[in-house]
């Protein structure tokens, strides 16, 4: 058989044709290397597709790997509170998102084919959860994420009055360098705190931004507990940013400051807090004190007394009886900074007029009560100066029968009899200066109380500093009052320390039930419990004055006689009511003054909201209380009123007068 035949063995036989007609030409059946050619080619393309598919089935298998690791990232660090590292990790996540995507997107069409279907149809749920935790929890993510940078920044305000001195180190031991290095550090602290104070404000927008259905578990607890925390952790920053900001120009940093220092007797009371006894003076550079010395008032004023003569306010000419007005009675002003100046001023004047001694121009003045020296003692303990101890309970008794009665007894002559005070003086700063360093907090928790109680006043000439003392109200000066206003402002003009012994309450109401504008009474009632006179209790001659909102309109006086018409005067931007009375030994004695409100203040009651701010005078102790009808009903009242007085038209409370005084009220 030929290889032809071979060829075509599978075709059947052809059939015979008649003579004379030709066979059509036949085509050859197809190679067996074509077929193969065929086969290989289909079997090259399937396995390119299945390659290509396993290739895209296998990146979207790691994408969905490093989604799902992505996304469990971010809930471990949820769980274990890790905001910042949450924050990073979400942007993995979005990352594994984009490449999942991507991969998706080629089997959109077969998510409803078998086998594979099922998969990329969990693959794009996956994704979606996926994008919601990115989209939906990013907000809560990276609020968290600043609330941990919060608690970063608390940590450094928490520690920013870490001076790095050892517990058991006293003051006394620094040298110089040493307390300007540790100031030196501090004042770099303050661009920390400040960029804290904005991670602070930042966070606490976010809070305020966020609905409570967002806060879901695992982290719930951990950002509620941060965001309750934000109110809390804004006023440290608020603190520890004013306190450093007050603390350097005060103590001397970078440049040198001289202070006069007051010693106020609230005994006999004056209107920035007693009578001007003892003046001093120091210099302070970088928290180093030199050149402390106290003086007599008198031993100031005395030098002068043939040469001076500054005309003296009336209420003090009259009821005083003084000719000219010296350093001792110059705080006649209740507003403190006013009184300093002018304070800081006399003093120059008589120091220069005197020619006794040169000295340079002060900076600032501080005062303070003896309320502030028996807490101090409270915490240094006991001082013994010469054959005397002095405790918290007994220094100002002592101190006031040493200078008043016992120099005499003793021969000390009246120019010397206030050496006492000064050698107290020394003792104290003596013992405060070798407190270890683990108590200087406690020492700048007392000096805070005694700013806030007004115990100690203070007031610069330099304007920055100044408006920061004001902002934290411890420079005794006017404050302004964005509805009513009340401030009670004693005088005692009888020489006597008969203060010491006065029970002094102050009632206010207010009545607006009828037309026009609201009808003020302000009633006090003050009782000299020093029933016999002595060296130092005797009549209260008091000239007080009673400031309002200006406008105000004076309309009667009844209780005590008053020794004069009232006065009324326009100062410090407020009305005034001006009037000298006097109480005897044993005796209690009212003044009631009523006055009309501006129509403003009625106004704003009308649109159903009502303010008083009442200003406690500095060395007072009063108790205040106020009775209000308002002729509706009050929906909210801070301070809160008793419980069985809650929920009609009257407000009623009473409390002591230990700080200035806000009242908030809505109907």
């Amino acid at each position: 058989m030929s290889s032809l035949e071979s060829d075509f063995l599978i075709c059947p036989s052809a059939p015979e044709l008649p003579e004379g007609e030709k066979a059509p030409l036949a085509l050859p059946p197809p190679r067996p290397h074509f077929l193969r050619w065929v086969l290989w080619t289909v079997v090259v393309l399937a396995v390119a597709f299945l390659g290509w598919f396993g290739f895209i089935l296998a990146r979207l298998g790691m994408a969905a790997y490093g989604l799902k690791n992505s996304v469990a990232a971010v809930r471990t660090d949820l769980v274990a509170g890790s905001f910042g590292q949450a924050s990073k990790d979400l942007d993995a996540v979005g990352t594994s998102l984009d490449d999942a995507a991507k991969s998706l997107a080629v089997f959109h069409g077969l998510r409803e084919a078998p086998f594979v279907g099922r998969d990329i149809r969990a693959m794009e749920g996956l994704v979606d959860v996926a994008r919601h935790v990115q989209d939906g929890g990013s907000a809560i993510i990276r609020a968290a994420a600043s609330f941990e940078d919060v608690l970063e920044a608390t940590h450094l305000v928490r520690s920013s009055l870490d001076t790095g001195v050892e517990p058991t180190r006293r003051f006394q031991d620094l040298p110089p360098q040493e307390k300007r290095v540790i100031l030196t550090r501090l004042d770099g602290l303050l661009p920390q705190l400040r960029l804290a104070r904005e991670k602070m404000a930042i966070a606490a927008e976010v809070w305020s931004n966020m609905s409570a259905g967002d806060l879901s578990a695992p982290f719930l607890t951990n950002i509620r507990a941060l965001g309750d925390q934000l109110p809390i952790l804004e006023r440290q920053t608020d603190e520890a940013i004013s306190f450093l900001e007050l603390l350097l120009p005060l103590v001397g940093y970078p440049n040198e400051n001289k202070f006069l220092v007051l010693l106020q007797n609230a005994d006999e009371m004056r209107p920035t807090g007693g009578f001007i006894g003892t003046v001093g003076y120091f210099k302070i550079d970088a928290a180093d004190v030199k050149d402390l010395q106290f003086n007599d008032v008198y031993s100031l004023d005395d030098p002068v007394k043939d040469k001076w003569k500054d005309p003296v306010p009336e209420p003090m000419k009259r009821w005083l009886g003084v000719k000219a007005w010296y350093l001792r009675d110059r705080n006649w002003s209740p507003d403190f900074p006013q009184s300093a100046e002018d304070i800081m001023q006399t003093y120059a004047r008589e120091r220069a007029m005197a020619a006794s001694s040169t000295i340079e121009e002060v900076n600032g003045v501080i005062a303070f009560e003896p309320a502030f020296f028996e807490d101090l003692l409270r915490f240094t303990g006991s001082l013994t100066v010469g054959t005397r101890t002095f405790t918290a309970e007994n220094f100002f008794d002592q101190l006031q029968y040493d200078t008043e009665i016992g120099f005499a007894q003793k021969g000390i002559p009246v120019a010397k009899r206030k050496e006492i005070v000064l050698q107290l003086g020394d003792a104290l700063v003596a013992r405060l200066m070798s407190l270890p360093a683990r108590q200087w907090p406690q020492l700048l928790d007392l000096l805070a109380k005694g700013f806030q109680e007004k115990n100690i006043l203070i007031s610069v000439r330099d304007a920055q500093t100044q408006a920061l003392l004001d902002a934290h109200g411890w420079t005794g000066r006017t404050r302004t009052a964005a509805g009513d206003y009340l401030w009670v402002v004693d005088a005692n003009l009888g020489a006597f320390k008969t203060d010491g012994v006065m029970e002094k309450n102050i009632s206010y109401s207010l009545d607006t039930r009828g037309n026009g504008a609201p009808i003020a009474t302000v009633k006090l009632t003050y009782h000299n419990t020093n029933s016999i006179p002595n060296w130092r209790y005797i009549q209260y001659r008091d000239y007080v004055r009673i400031y309002v909102p200006d406008g105000s309109t004076f309309m009667g006086l009844t209780g005590a006689t008053s020794l004069a018409p009232v006065t009324v005067t326009h100062e410090l931007g407020k009305t005034a009511f001006g009037i000298p009375w006097t109480v005897d030994p044993g005796a209690t004695a009212t003044l009631t003054i009523q006055y009309r409100l501006p129509e403003a203040i009625g106004t704003q009651i009308l649109q159903n909201s009502y303010q008083l701010l009442v200003q406690k005078q500095p060395g007072s102790n009063t108790q205040l209380t106020i009775d209000h009808a308002f002729g509706k009903n009050l929906t909210y009242a801070a301070p809160s009123e008793a419980a069985k007085e809650i929920g009609d038209a009257f407000y009623r409370v009473s409390l002591p007068m230990t700080v200035d005084r806000l009242f908030q009220i809505r109907f």
